[in-house]
């Protein structure tokens, strides 16, 4: 009977009926179970004959997953599990459960094969397994793992547009979940890298994302954090000019055609290690702009070209005394020259601010002055403005400004 049972090349080229072929199965198990290592007589689901040692039957296995797993890991599943067709009583036989498979996937996704049809496997693999959600027994680690799991799940979900499963599925296997957590955000983080732009007006779920979620992102090796216009940069890219008014930062642009927008994160988005500028900050950034652009301009330069910024931050005034002193009554002269400067604002600031900016000014005063005195009509015209000449003589030389 063995001997003819050895004839046979697989499970399909049986020749006697498969109850038959059961019966004398039993027959074998009742007098010598340990035949069965021996001799090849049993068949698994793809019809091979091996060893009852080498076989399983499963239990508790997701389908999902196991297709899955022989689709991207390439496991030989069927190999490992006994034909459905066979049946012995009181068999002694391994179980294989979702416990061994998923300890298959999660050596299989930690193994050092970065080829890129590898990683690739990987990733499909583990979008299958972000649907699932873990029940795992309560403790510290394994609440950790737990939460970071469902962090990822929101980040992948809400970045990638994709309504995730719910499925709970039991598992003493937990660190399968760190491996999944791990490439499901290099995934999500590369595709955003790639993306490289989002519409700052229309996706503000992303900019929750970002600010909920950020211990979870890689922001020093991706370009994933978007500035002002959309772009994604990468962090060290960043200053934060948001708490700088509008006018100011527009104006630096239109000056000397420096936009600080480019290197300022979005709107209401808060990312730790992001240094954060205020108006304080701006004074080495005007002396800056304007040492640039005297070395262009170089036997050229001339105040008239800035006067649009000089125009912007000469109502912002400093807090401390004597400067504020100085400051606001250039303002008040040059405000009797543009009435729609604007009401004054005190503002925190260091003094390298005001030289260059008063310059512009005290310049523009002059000129206006010298066109107001070329075209007076009237002798009491003439008078009122060399009384404001007199009254302002400090404040008009250039020698003495602040």
């Amino acid at each position: 009977m063995i001997s003819i049972a050895r004839s046979w090349e697989n499970f399909n080229s049986i020749t006697i009926d498969i109850n038959d072929y059961n019966k004398l199965l039993n027959f074998l198990y009742e007098i010598n179970d340990k035949l069965f290592d021996e001799v090849k007589l049993l068949s698994s689901r793809n019809g091979e004959f091996t060893y009852l040692k080498d076989l399983n039957i499963e239990y508790n296995i997701n389908e999902e997953i196991k297709n899955g797993a022989k689709e991207f890991f390439g496991l030989k599943y069927d190999e490992k599990i006994l034909n459905d067709k066979i049946k012995i009583n009181n068999l002694k036989i391994s179980i294989y459960s979702i416990d061994d498979l998923l300890k298959e996937i999660n050596q299989f996704l930690n193994n050092n094969d970065n080829k890129e049809f590898d990683r690739y496997k990987k990733n499909e693999l583990c979008k299958i397994l972000i649907n699932f959600i873990p029940k795992l027994e309560s403790n510290d680690e394994n609440d950790k793992i737990f939460n970071i799991h469902k962090d990822i799940r929101s980040i992948y979900g809400s970045v990638c547009k994709i309504l995730l499963k719910e499925e709970i599925i039991q598992t003493q296997v937990n660190s399968i979940w760190t491996s999944v957590d791990k490439y499901i955000m290099i995934f999500t983080q590369e595709y955003l890298d790639d993306k490289k732009k989002m519409d700052i007006e229309s996706d503000n779920n992303y900019i929750e994302i970002l600010n909920k979620y950020q211990d979870h992102f890689d922001f020093n090796k991706y370009n994933l954090i978007p500035n002002a216009y959309g772009d994604f940069l990468n962090i060290k890219d960043f200053e934060d000019y948001n708490c700088v008014p509008e006018e100011i930062l527009n104006g630096i642009k239109i000056t000397f055609s420096r936009d600080l927008k480019q290197k300022s994160p979005c709107q209401n988005l808060n990312i730790k290690g992001i240094k954060k500028n205020s108006i304080k900050d701006l004074g080495e950034i005007i002396e800056q702009c304007f040492d640039n652009k005297r070395k262009v301009e170089d036997n050229y330069f001339n105040y008239r070209n800035t006067y649009g910024i000089c125009k912007i931050i000469i109502k912002y005034i400093p807090m401390n005394g004597r400067k504020k002193e100085y400051q606001m009554r250039l303002y008040n002269l040059y405000k009797l020259f543009n009435k729609n400067i604007g009401e004054p604002i005190e503002i925190e600031s260091n003094e390298n601010l005001y030289s260059d900016i008063n310059n512009g000014i005290i310049q523009y005063i002059n000129e206006q002055i010298c066109y107001a005195s070329s075209v007076a009509k009237t002798k009491e015209f003439t008078d009122d403005i060399f009384n404001l000449i007199n009254e302002n003589s400090d404040l008009l030389d250039p020698k003495n400004i602040q």
